[in-house]
């Protein structure tokens, strides 16, 4: 179940204008490298269980971002947070 929900937003992603997605297996899961092909920042993102529930999570902090179920919101919290990265990182 988590793999499959994976491959779903790297599929999702990759019909975006800005997003590129690809899969990756660290430590024995499934997750998407998720990037902003203008800005160049990447992060992971897997599915986590959250009492019970499945989750997309950032692997890097394992911050919760967004239920399964929504693709788009998932996305767009990505999104956000590869520009925020980008903004940080400004002189």
């Amino acid at each position: 179940m988590r793999t499959e929900n994976v491959v779903k937003l790297a599929a999702a992603a990759n019909d975006t204008d800005d997003l590129k997605a690809f899969l990756v297996f660290p430590d024995g899961e499934t997750s998407a490298r998720i990037s902003h092909v203008r800005l160049g920042y990447a992060t992971d993102v897997t599915v986590v269980l959250d009492l019970g529930l499945p989750r997309f999570a950032w692997t890097m902090d394992h911050g919760t971002i967004a239920a399964v179920e929504d693709i788009e919101e998932t996305l767009g919290a990505v999104r956000h947070r590869l520009v925020m990265r980008d903004a940080a990182c400004r002189p």
